[in-house]
């Protein structure tokens, strides 16, 4: 990966300040990754089309607004992909036991299970 490869985890005892720094230089490089000048910007007409597709549906929005769900419209976009919510109901229409175990590598964790959560009892 080009930002492992660019900014190498430390793995010393002494290495936590480092790796914090190390975070926040990765953090600014994949912000950017995909701008004028960085090694993705070729991808960018990519980024912004799945971006575009993330998008909440206005009625969606707008039903949103003045309810407990509302800081999830901070973005107007899923917390979760959407095909994520069709498999599981899919699931439950076929009658499969499953589990699903909710990991994150960001502070997204609270989002996206608000999200699941105002979902579930739509197909539960």
């Amino acid at each position: 990966m080009y930002v492992e490869k660019k900014f190498p985890k430390k793995v010393e005892s002494n290495g936590t300040e480092f790796n914090k720094k190390r975070k926040e230089k990765v953090r600014a490089i994949t912000n950017n990754f995909v701008e004028i000048g960085q090694p993705g910007a070729m991808f960018k007409p990519i980024f912004d089309e799945m971006l575009n597709k993330l998008k909440l549906p206005e009625h969606a929005i707008k039903s949103l607004e003045d309810t407990e769900l509302a800081p999830l419209l901070k973005n107007s976009r899923y917390s979760a992909i959407p095909s994520f919510f069709k498999l599981v109901q899919k699931l439950k229409e076929d009658k499969r036991d499953f589990v699903i175990v909710f990991r994150s590598f960001g502070s997204d964790l609270k989002d996206i299970l608000t999200e699941f959560n105002a979902y579930s009892p739509l197909i539960y």
